[in-house]
């Protein structure tokens, strides 16, 4: 029990431990110009091969893109200026979950289509509204308060986007500190 106690004290006071036992929503596959991930409260450089975890937020810079891919096979294109947070990856027996937010700037997403009887959904969030497709090619831009999704090969969903939870509230103080 004694044991147990310093091991949850230990990863309670460790950022890197968490980080750790949290596992890999995907990494960088193609890097051009400069980008950086927001990490255990700091910003650090990108390069290809860098892992992105489910609480990774990643910015490119001027004339910079970025191209990320998902373990659950899903791609993410990020334009330059782009500012976009990883929250959810999530795999399981009737397909892939995956919600990412669109702080600012561009991003084009590829998800496959699901196997039979499966269904992937994936999900760009903003402020003000959740676009998601299941199986397309995605376009989502962000400036200021317009939000605009154009999707292809399959029907998009736009809904209105529900109260920011505490930790998104959280990860955007820390980003704009």
């Amino acid at each position: 029990t004694t044991y147990a106690m310093i091991a949850m004290i230990f990863t309670a006071g460790s950022p890197q431990a968490v980080l750790a036992a949290e596992p890999a929503a995907g990494k960088i596959s193609s890097l051009q110009g400069k980008a950086q991930i927001f990490e255990n409260g700091r910003w650090v450089p990108a390069a290809p091969g860098t892992l992105i975890y489910p609480s990774s937020t990643i910015q490119t810079g001027y004339n910079s893109r970025v191209i990320v891919t998902l373990r659950t096979g899903s791609q993410l294109a990020l334009k330059p200026n782009t500012t976009i947070s990883v929250n959810q990856v999530a795999t399981g027996s009737e397909g892939n979950n995956v919600e990412v937010h669109l702080a600012h700037g561009a991003v084009n997403s590829f998800v496959p289509r699901a196997d039979e009887g499966k269904m992937n959904v994936f999900k760009v969030r903003s402020a003000t509204a959740v676009a998601g497709v299941r199986g397309s090619f995605m376009t989502a831009r962000r400036h200021g308060q317009h939000f605009s999704v154009n999707a292809l090969h399959s029907p998009a969903f736009l809904e209105p986007a529900p109260a920011p939870s505490e930790r998104e509230i959280v990860r955007a103080t820390l980003l704009n500190a």
